[in-house]
């Protein structure tokens, strides 16, 4: 009887080590920006893509182009992501997107550039 309550001691300190160290590697919080990046500058250029789509064309300190969808990005202050020279900030998936535009003959092309990711969400400085 004895040597079982060692033997049990053991599995026991054993499996609290064993707790410690998988919680120092793996910690045990979630985060939901996983992947995420975060974006900031003016909005210099817009040009507008295929349905609700935008490809908004960034200043400094983010230089560069984010895909923007009315729909599928969630708009925080002042709603005018699509007004050149506002101030923004916000997140964006990083992504191979690009954005297309139909010509009226038919023909769907690929506007130059390749943008940076789908923007997830954003906010601006400027009030209607």
């Amino acid at each position: 009887m004895i040597m079982f309550q060692k033997i049990q001691k053991i599995i026991y300190l054993f499996m609290a080590i064993l707790v410690l160290l998988v919680g120092t590697v793996y910690p045990l919080t979630a985060s939901a920006t996983v992947g995420l990046s975060p974006f900031g500058g003016r909005v210099l250029a817009t040009l507008p893509c295929y349905g609700v789509i935008w490809l908004i064309v960034m200043g400094p300190p983010f230089n560069g182009g984010l895909l923007y969808s009315a729909v599928g990005t969630m708009t925080y202050s002042n709603l005018n992501i699509t007004t050149p020279g506002v101030l923004s900030l916000g997140e964006y998936l990083p992504s191979t997107s690009y954005c297309w535009v139909y010509d009226g003959g038919g023909d769907w092309h690929r506007r130059p550039g390749n943008p940076g990711g789908v923007m997830t969400q954003v906010g601006t400085s400027l009030a209607f």
